[in-house]
């Protein structure tokens, strides 16, 4: 997302794979795999695919998760009798970043790496170097809500514009929620925010929230 104009998207995916969100320390790394698909018909013909990847390994006092997203959509409109097409995009995202947190006694140090080449925002790349403070603000077995605050250093490219480089702060929170009433259940939102030390008028922000809900062992919806 950037500048005043952030794209709004809601998907549903089917999952797959070994993980179950949990907030007990261990030495093991988890995993979960994620993907999904649209196709619609008419004049208006779309075919979509997205996936999602995550690792994560707790290591004593360290926390470290890599993630990788993709998406793929090819879009043509034709006019009413279908004959003639008038528009055909295809468009396509991916995202990558790596994530490394110090646990301390009341706080975190955290460090991060992201980079993101999105289609449909017009952004040809854009990758992030952050550095930063956070803290717990709920640390509970089934609910966790923290907040982070620190610099980032941002490279990207828009479509149509020539490649920048700036410096800008960096304001994030996220919570995780595994309610005692539904085994295997659980809930997340994260929101994470940029802005240009020099221009307040740029900047960008991202907001997710999502359920894994379990069908049977192994897989999750």
């Amino acid at each position: 997302y950037y500048g005043s104009n952030p794209t709004n998207s809601l998907k549903v995916e089917l999952k797959t794979g070994y993980y179950k969100q949990g907030f007990n320390k261990t030495e093991k790394w988890k995993g979960k795999v994620a993907f999904g698909a649209e196709s619609t018909s008419g004049n208006t013909e779309k075919d979509a695919l997205n996936g999602h990847a995550e690792a994560k390994k707790l290591q004593g006092d360290y926390v470290v998760i890599a993630t990788l997203d993709g998406a793929w959509a090819q879009t043509e409109v034709s006019d009413a009798d279908g004959a003639n097409t008038r528009d055909e995009r295809t468009k396509g995202h991916v995202k990558g970043d790596v994530n490394v947190k110090r646990r301390f006694e009341g706080f975190f140090l955290y460090g991060d790496l992201a980079a993101e080449h999105d289609g449909v925002a017009g952004i040809t790349y854009r990758a992030v170097e952050s550095a930063g403070l956070g803290t717990f603000l709920v640390d509970a077995d089934t609910l966790k809500l923290s907040v982070e605050a620190g610099v980032a250093e941002v490279q990207e490219k828009l479509d149509g514009l020539d490649s920048d480089d700036y410096t800008a702060y960096r304001l994030a929170e996220r919570a995780d929620w595994v309610p005692d009433f539904a085994e295997g259940v659980s809930f997340f939102e994260a929101a994470d925010f940029l802005q240009d030390f020099d221009e307040s008028d740029r900047y960008f922000y991202n907001l997710e929230a999502g359920v894994d809900v379990p069908i049977f062992a192994g897989l999750s919806l």
